[in-house]
């Protein structure tokens, strides 16, 4: 069995703590971004879903610019949203 130092304790709820923190604003990110107008809310999840934006453009049936185009119009309007 393995003993686990005082420091070593204190960094993993260091670290726990920063991924409940992270989690949480991860939540109402997301919550904020499904407020968002079609097509914004639909090119931000797929795009956090890790496509890439000629994947996006080609399920919208649009171009991989305007994929682009409208993802940063929907971060731009996220960071208006939260800073309010």
């Amino acid at each position: 069995k393995r003993h686990v130092s005082l420091d070593e304790a204190s960094l993993s709820v260091n670290s726990m703590e920063d991924i409940y923190i992270e989690k949480d604003m991860a939540k109402h990110i997301y919550g904020i971004a499904a407020s968002l107008e079609t097509p914004y809310r639909e090119v931000f999840f797929l795009r956090m879903e890790g496509l890439s934006f000629k994947e996006i453009g080609r399920i919208l049936g649009k171009t991989e610019n305007w994929a682009r185009v409208t993802y940063y119009r929907a971060r731009q309007m996220l960071q208006n949203m939260i800073m309010r």
